[in-house]
């Protein structure tokens, strides 16, 4: 005759609350676009002078932005007036990043 072998959990039950807030933070840290959402988003640019192609990074707002696509969409809208404010300089690059401003120094 065959017994049934039943498992028993060794490590204590967690209440359904306590289950609930981690999966919960498992999904915040899986999702990245949550990420952003709660870090500081930096618009940037990467305007290169049309005589000698001399490059330079370019921080057009000091303030940060909260999200990813609200910089992306200020960034569009922003270009046109930065590039009418700035005759002789065209935009290579517009870059949003996640945390830190970027700087000068940042390898072009």
């Amino acid at each position: 005759m065959e017994k049934d072998l039943i498992y028993t959990p060794r490590t204590p039950l967690r209440s359904a609350q306590s289950a609930q807030r981690s999966s919960e933070a498992e999904k915040s840290r899986a999702d990245p676009s949550s990420w952003s959402a709660r870090m500081p988003v930096y618009l940037s640019l990467l305007a290169c002078t049309l005589i000698g192609d001399v490059c330079h990074i370019v921080v057009p707002v000091e303030r940060p932005f909260i999200g990813m696509s609200a910089c992306q969409v200020e960034g569009m809208m922003m270009l046109p007036q930065w590039l009418e404010q700035h005759p002789g300089w065209r935009v290579k690059r517009i870059r949003c990043s996640i945390g830190n401003r970027p700087s000068a120094d940042e390898a072009v």
